[in-house]
């Protein structure tokens, strides 16, 4: 998550990566790096590299282990807002009981701790895809952020624009 913007880019603590180009401080300092990894993945024993990306989070002890880790960074008080936080539905189906635990927890760690949460447009650049209950956009997930407003959450919308001419 990041901490704010300067320039119309990611500034303030970077979980993976700065991007001096966008707008990210010389001296911003790098919490975490996943070189040769996905942007972001959980533990997943027995997987490659025991890891599983978040656009694969397809069974209820790898959703549920995002959301609490997820939610535990929210804890820390370092971040001032969760980038994409329904991306962890990116190969979720349909929104069932597991997906609403999952996403409860992250929007109830985000309102205790005063953190917002971000709709993360890039999901809309890249179109809709094929779901078992119809076309939909893979992220923003429209009953994630239903979810997030009936419980209260402070949302911030972001293009995620990586160059910039998005």
């Amino acid at each position: 998550g990041d901490t704010g913007m300067v320039q119309g880019g990611a500034a303030g603590y970077e979980v993976d990566a700065v991007n001096f180009h966008l707008g990210s401080p010389p001296d911003i300092p790098v919490l975490a790096t996943a070189t040769g990894f996905p942007d972001s993945y959980v533990d997943d024993p027995g997987n490659r590299n025991n890891l599983c990306s978040s656009y694969a989070l397809n069974n209820e002890r790898l959703l549920l282990t995002y959301a609490r880790t997820v939610a535990e960074a929210i804890a820390t008080g370092l971040f001032k807002f969760v980038c994409h936080p329904d991306l962890m539905l990116f190969s979720w189906g349909t929104f069932d009981d597991v997906a609403r635990r999952a996403s409860e927890q992250i929007i109830a760690a985000a309102v205790r701790h005063g953190v917002a949460l971000e709709i993360n447009a890039n999901g809309i650049r890249k179109g809709m895809r094929p779901y078992p209950e119809g076309e939909r956009y893979a992220f923003p997930r429209k009953e994630f952020w239903e979810l997030a407003k009936k419980m209260g959450a402070t949302i911030i919308i972001s293009s995620d624009a990586h160059s910039p001419d998005q």
